[in-house]
């Protein structure tokens, strides 16, 4: 286990050995990680550095690290703000929920290209109506 003694000046550790290591702390105290939820994995991983998923990995042996390395990592929304602009719509804070939608679906399979992206948004939307 990861012991939050790291802040301990005695050890002599850098900023980047830090944040590593309280990325790593709190990757534990979150676990499990269900290995059938794309979207859980994606978000425990994607904003951290690239060594606190590997450093869990080896303390908890935790596969969600692989499936996210070797399946998810890589996964990005391809429609755009300005896309949601030409469609008609106004910019709003809105537009971050109708990303994470787009975000779920292509984490699950269901959307590959950007024109589907945008289908699946008007359909949403006019599901919405």
């Amino acid at each position: 286990m990861v012991n939050s003694d790291f802040e301990n000046p005695r050890l002599n550790l850098n900023t980047t050995e830090k944040k590593n290591l309280r990325e790593t702390k709190e990757l534990i105290e979150n676990s499990p990680i269900d290995i059938n939820n794309n979207m859980q994995i994606y978000n425990s991983f994607i904003e951290k550095s690239e060594f606190s998923p590997f450093i869990y990995y080896l303390i908890s042996k935790d596969k969600s690290v692989i499936k996210f390395y070797e399946a998810l990592k890589q996964i990005k929304v391809l429609i755009t703000g300005r896309d949601l602009i030409n469609m008609g719509f106004i910019p709003s804070p809105y537009f971050s929920k109708l990303f994470e939608k787009i975000l779920k679906e292509k984490l699950n399979g269901k959307l590959k290209t950007k024109n589907e992206e945008i289908k699946f948004i008007s359909k949403f939307l006019n599901n919405k109506k």
